[in-house]
């Protein structure tokens, strides 16, 4: 049990083990255990370093405050333009009719806006649970082999939060809500109700709740194998299956925006008045619960062996060798909601408030062999070197869910380069005297690319972390996408699927 100085993250573990069986007596082994951990949430509320994005601080005498806020705020702000898109007016309601910004304590007021304090609302460490089961044995095959297993299952839960929902929304002008909150108060605004061509509002939608992203791993690893001596030589042969499979729901607060519209649209719900039991059953109904997917799996075979190699001048030299078979898979399933419109599902029109969209599904995989050797040559009593090389073959990746430039799925398809290299490594150890030991060395090193690297999808990754200007203009393409106000411009994020010297390359040491 562990309990901190300060409110939350509280920790609860417990772990069990037995052993059966004497070796050497019975002729087997065999060792069970488990383990549960609880983590208790930590929000950044509860630390004074965290519980703000607002900060105050003094500079040459001068005083600043640092706003680390958000214009998507509840209540939300309203922008007006018009036809020609200047800027009208942006302001809140309530902070022109003395209700300033209501109870919500993220929210407050400055000027005739109303700024949302996100960061007060995430949290500094997730709640998380960890669950751990584990068995091994060993069985006397006869007196020179045994035959061994090991598995082990575990379920991770971590369960993330985050600021509400932030989505900017259009409103018609003359429409229901554009005549509750926006036109009494034109005439304060000096704006001409004529002028106004377009209104716009960006709302924190703090009754679906925090942002939930749920991470629940489940892993699975089985190890079986023998081992034993043969003509001098410790040597073993063993087969390895391990796999992790990832569900990540919608764990609440992202809502459907389908949904919310309808629920606007109604009267049903209104994004100016939340904050009552009310209104937060009123839009229950768009909360989405759906479930993004993967898996990851290893399967590997391996030979081991080690022995007496030859003598030396100051003892026996030793060896080591090995070798290894290696397959590996990833797949994705994302949800419809998460992947939007595709040639999956073209007419696909919901959209996550909250997130985002263009997750695709892929289904790849590649196999890899390895073979080392290492020698241990005693020089003299006090030197010792060690000079060990290792071989690494990597196929290319086939990956069976492909999709072109313009993402539309296509046939199976072989991705990325094959791979090999031999690496090598030299050590020596000195010791003189007991007091005195010297050791170095020298090596390379090898690296693949992983299969996600190469194959995974280009999708949408958030947005940049600050606003800024675009830095594309007319007639580059590129401008069509620009804003005329500082903007958080979307991010994308894929792998590279090209072969050849359009593709990645192995990483060297």
């Amino acid at each position: 049990v562990s309990r901190p100085q300060h409110a939350g993250g509280d920790q609860n573990s417990l772990s069990l083990s037995k052993g059966f069986g004497d070796f050497d007596k019975d002729g087997y082994n065999v060792l069970v255990g488990a383990s549960f951990q609880k983590d208790q949430q930590i929000k950044a509320s509860e630390r004074e370093f965290s519980k703000t994005g607002v900060f105050p601080f003094s500079y040459q005498g001068t005083n600043y405050w640092f706003y680390q806020t958000s214009g998507n705020a509840n209540p939300p702000n309203i922008q007006l333009y018009s036809g020609a898109g200047s800027l009208l007016a942006n302001f809140s309601p309530g902070a022109l009719n003395g209700t300033k910004c209501g109870p919500d304590p993220a929210s407050f007021q400055l000027g005739n806006t109303c700024r949302f304090d996100y960061a007060a609302t995430v949290e500094a460490q997730p709640q998380a649970e960890r669950k751990n089961f584990y068995g091994s044995g060993s069985f006397k095959i006869n007196k020179d082999f045994r035959a061994f297993a090991e598995a082990m299952f575990s379920d991770v839960a971590l369960y993330g939060r985050f600021a509400p929902p932030a989505q900017p929304l259009s409103m018609p002008v003359g429409g229901t809500l554009y005549n509750r909150y926006v036109a009494p108060y034109l005439t304060q605004l000096g704006v001409a109700p004529g002028s106004v061509a377009r209104a716009a509002y960006g709302m924190r939608l703090v009754d679906s709740g925090l942002r939930a992203n749920d991470y629940l791993t489940k892993g699975k690893h089985l190890v079986v194998g023998v081992d034993g001596q043969l003509a001098g030589f410790d040597v073993s042969a063993y087969y390895t299956k391990s796999s992790n499979d990832l569900d990540s729901p919608y764990g609440g607060g992202y809502v459907s925006r389908l949904k919310m519209d309808q629920l606007i649209a109604s009267g049903a719900w209104d994004p100016f008045a939340q904050g009552t039991a009310a209104s937060r059953t009123a839009i229950a109904p768009a909360i989405l619960r759906d479930v993004d997917s993967s898996r990851s799996s290893l399967d590997v075979f391996s030979l081991r062996g080690s022995g007496p190699l030859f003598k030396a001048p100051a003892g026996m030299a030793y060896a080591g060798l090995g070798a290894d078979f290696t397959k590996q898979g990833y797949t994705s399933s994302p949800s419809p909601i998460s992947q939007g419109p595709n040639a999956f599902q073209p007419n696909f029109a919901d959209f996550p408030v909250g997130s985002g969209q263009g997750s695709l599904p892929f289904d790849s995989s590649r196999k890899s062999k390895g073979a080392f050797l290492e020698v241990q040559i005693p020089l003299l009593k006090t030197l010792e070197a060690t000079a060990a090389v290792r071989y690494d073959s990597y196929d290319a990746v086939q990956n069976s869910a492909n999709f072109d430039a313009d993402l539309n799925p296509i046939k199976a398809a072989v991705q990325g380069n094959s791979a090999s290299k031999s690496t090598y490594k030299l050590a020596f150890r000195f010791q003189p005297t007991q007091q005195f030991l010297v050791r170095g060395s020298v090596g390379t090193g090898f690296r693949a690319p992983t299969l996600s690297q190469i194959t995974n999808p280009l999708t949408d990754y958030g947005v940049v972390g600050n606003q800024y200007d675009c830095p594309a203009k007319a007639p580059d393409p590129l401008a069509a996408g620009c804003r005329a106000i500082p903007t958080q411009y979307k991010l994308q994020s894929g792998g590279n699927p090209f072969s050849g010297a359009g593709g990645l390359k192995p990483e060297t040491s």
